[in-house]
């Protein structure tokens, strides 16, 4: 089950708390990243055992920073103005059509979490009760980001553009300088363009260098409540939670990559061991840019947190709230993103409220 889901079904009665079970088996809850396990945990128990993981970085093309005489030292992540700034500098466009977007930082996409935590906002209070999506730092961050998206065109003729990308491949296709992504789009830039100069850097918190910030997401093993055989299930999650798991699933994946031809990029799991033995055991060097990334991804899981929304039983509600009454029409210039948020905000506490 996706993580994000378990508070809601938890809530609801369907799944079956997996404390005891944990304990008899002799599992060490502090094996995995803090973000996976506060995920699975809803109202004090544990509802699920932390799988795959995904986590969040900037992937930029150093070879069209270079055109621009921008280097990829230069950039500096806790800058986000710096950011938007040389995001307006790379984008070309021919007319009305764009060949190459300069900086999606993705909020149209959700990433509105990200952002509004990098920049000291908060969305929720933390039993989940209370609303705060008009936040004035998440305010702050959406107006950032509507402005960036204007300084290169606005958001519609991004909307234009996006038409023309397939198979979330734009940035290794080069028809993206800076873009916001998950760590398997690493995966598709080794398979896509092998040969691509470009590095993967955290996002900062704005002004405060020194930090990553990012949110993390992924599944986990759940029982339902009323499984015919419970005892069964909980045998078949804690092999696949094994470390042996993780290797046979390694190698399985390595080889089957590389009978198709195609390198082997490590999955991220909800276990830093786990992870470690994958780079370690089967990884094999794809240059430094590949490199680098995949050292990278783990040690920004470390700081990473989950969406608030995660929380709470009305967990989609919220994120429906977030983006079409509140990211979305400002972006579209619908709405100035104070009153947009407000309007997010109050949709978002009547669904806790009507819970």
């Amino acid at each position: 089950m996706d993580r994000s889901k378990i508070a809601s079904w938890a809530a609801r009665g369907v799944l079956a708390p997996l404390d005891e079970m944990a304990a008899n088996a002799g599992i060490d809850l502090s094996k995995y990243y803090p973000s996976a396990l506060d995920e699975v945990t809803y109202d004090g128990k544990i509802y699920g055992i932390p799988q795959f993981m995904d986590v969040r970085g900037l992937y930029a093309n150093l070879d069209l920073l270079q055109a621009a005489n921008i280097s990829g030292s230069d950039l500096d992540t806790s800058n986000w103005d710096q950011l938007s700034q040389i995001g307006a500098q790379l984008i070309k466009k021919n007319g009305d059509q764009v060949d190459v977007w300069g900086f999606d930082h993705k909020l149209e996409s959700g990433f509105i979490w990200l952002w509004g935590t990098g920049n000291g906002g908060t969305f929720l209070s933390d039993d989940a009760s209370k609303t705060s999506y008009d936040d004035e730092k998440v305010v702050d961050a959406l107006t950032w980001g509507v402005k960036a998206y204007d300084d290169q065109g606005g958001y519609k003729l991004l909307e234009s553009a996006a038409t023309t990308w397939q198979g979330d491949e734009q940035f290794a296709r080069g028809q993206v300088a800076m873009t916001m992504y998950e760590n398997w789009m690493l995966g598709i830039v080794a398979r896509v363009a092998p040969d691509l100069n470009f590095q993967v850097s955290p996002i900062q918190p704005n002004g405060k260098p020194g930090t990553s910030v990012s949110y993390a997401g992924g599944s986990a093993w759940c029982i339902p409540n009323g499984a015919k055989d419970p005892e069964a299930a909980w045998q078949f999650i804690q092999f696949m939670d094994s470390t042996d798991t993780w290797r046979i699933g390694a190698q399985g994946v390595k080889t089957h990559q590389e009978s198709q031809g195609k390198p082997y990029i490590p999955s991220l799991t909800a276990n830093p061991a786990a992870d470690q033995l994958q780079i370690d055991e089967f990884y094999t060097t794809l240059g430094n840019q590949f490199d680098t990334a995949v050292q990278l991804w783990p040690q920004i899981l470390r700081q990473s947190f989950i969406r608030p929304i995660s929380k709470s039983p009305v967990g989609a509600q919220l994120d429906d709230a977030m983006q079409q009454q509140g990211v979305l029409p400002a972006l579209r210039k619908e709405s100035d993103p104070s009153d947009a948020l407000s309007n997010a905000n109050s949709e978002a506490q009547a669904a806790i409220d009507s819970m």
